[in-house]
């Protein structure tokens, strides 16, 4: 079967197994369908294939693998954070919908509306009981790096490029906002970083709590700025590296630049 995504008329297929329910694009059929008909899931056959490269390393490895010609698909498996994480690890309760179809949405909404973030190719839940386990694919973006690595690692780029992409940090924040959507854990390792450093491009990641619905933007880009400031001074305590005062400056001026907010909203 087919299901038409919100925000979108490009349509995911929708197939079940005995083990597993997942949509996917035409363009992954062949593979998906090889993958579930041998009784695997897209995590486990991706972490056994050599042919997309190396494993990324995250909070669990992120696995590539050939995908549609030109392209490598990053494959992840959905674990738990925070304090839920010791006790439910991978699984999910069986309540409302499974956090990679709501990913899938977010993201096909979000690029609808003009945000940047890597398509999704396949999203597969694997059922057992009143929990589930869950799979994500989308396309591999070569060359980038998460604002974390750009801002807190001996390697980061001069201050110059830095502000460039804290500026548009700034501005991809007012975008998400303004297009009806929160992410409700904008961090720094959640904003993919890539292009050249005079124009850098900025995707958004990890939307399985990205909520769409009508907001006040201004409102709504102020505490996804909170967020990702406490996460960014998270990361200046953890390092020793520091934002510097100008660089707060341009995210400030970036979100701005969209969103009719003052310095005081943003303290």
């Amino acid at each position: 079967m087919t299901t038409d995504l919100p925000g979108t008329s490009e349509p995911f297929l929708e197939s079940r197994w005995r083990h597993a329910r997942v949509r996917y694009r035409p363009e992954a059929r062949s593979w998906v369908e090889s993958v579930l008909d041998r009784g695997e899931t897209l995590y486990d056959a991706a972490a056994r294939s050599a042919s997309g490269g190396e494993a990324l390393i995250g909070r669990a490895p992120v696995h590539l693998v050939a995908g549609a010609p030109g392209e490598r698909w990053a494959v992840r498996h959905y674990v738990r954070g925070g304090i839920m994480g010791p006790l439910w690890r991978d699984r999910y309760p069986r309540l409302g919908k499974p956090r990679p179809f709501r990913e899938a949405e977010a993201s096909e909404f979000l690029r609808r509306h003009g945000v940047p973030t890597p398509p999704v190719i396949a999203a597969a839940i694997y059922p057992t009981g009143t929990v589930y386990r869950a799979d994500l694919v989308t396309k591999y973006l070569p060359g980038t790096h998460d604002l974390a690595h750009l801002l807190f690692t001996p390697a980061a780029s001069p201050s110059a490029s830095r502000a460039t992409v804290l500026r548009r940090t700034g501005e991809l924040i007012g975008r998400i906002a303004r297009a009806g959507a929160f992410h409700r854990d904008l961090n720094a390792k959640n904003l993919l970083i890539g292009g050249r450093q005079e124009e850098p491009e900025l995707h958004l990641l990890d939307l399985d709590r990205c909520s769409i619905a009508a907001r006040v933007p201004s409102r709504t880009a102020k505490r996804m700025f909170l967020r990702l400031r406490r996460s960014l001074l998270k990361w200046e305590g953890r390092t020793g590296r520091r934002v510097e005062k100008e660089e707060w400056e341009a995210l400030i001026e970036g979100l701005q630049s969209r969103i009719s907010a003052s310095r005081d909203d943003l303290a």
